[in-house]
């Protein structure tokens, strides 16, 4: 290898928070579903297309992993996004009121997806961020609440305040 030459990587289905970093070390990608990233110097050549998003059923390994869907997943993403690191797993079990095998399988999801950094079992970061985006890009907040009707005794001007 020198200078000159680029890395490639080809797979079935690239996620898109692999294809962000990918990008932003300077390496090519294209998976089958239609994600190209592609650039070439000589002659001057850019291809950037957008596949899916998520992996074709297929392809998509057997995971008893928990999502950010629910609401104890709610409960323990909303703690992390509150709270300063660094804490322990055994803490925000303690602190969402949630059993500590199932923060301890959420905890090992996050850690996968790069939304959380560990030393040991120590968490000393969260990009909260993308985990707020995560969440919100799972859960369908339509689908998964009820409405919820409301009387406002003292007229529309005392509930204008609530903004």
């Amino acid at each position: 290898m020198n200078r000159n030459t680029r890395l490639l990587v080809i797979s079935p289905w690239i996620s898109p928070l692999t294809q962000e970093a990918l990008r932003a070390n300077g390496i090519d990608y294209l998976d089958l579903t239609g994600n190209i990233s592609l650039r070439v110097s000589r002659p001057a050549i850019v291809i950037h297309t957008h596949g899916a998003d998520r992996a074709p059923a297929g392809h998509r390994p057997p995971s008893s992993k928990p999502l950010l869907t629910g609401l104890k997943a709610g409960r323990l993403v909303r703690l992390l996004a509150d709270t300063l690191p660094p804490y322990r797993a055994t803490e925000l079990a303690e602190g969402a009121k949630l059993s500590l095998p199932y923060v301890s399988r959420l905890l090992d999801t996050l850690d996968d997806q790069l939304l959380i950094q560990r030393d040991g079992k120590v968490i000393v970061s969260v990009d909260w961020q993308r985990l707020l985006r995560a969440r919100a890009e799972q859960t369908d907040l339509l689908r998964s609440t009820e409405p919820t009707g409301m009387l406002a005794p003292n007229g529309v001007k005392a509930v204008s305040k609530l903004r």
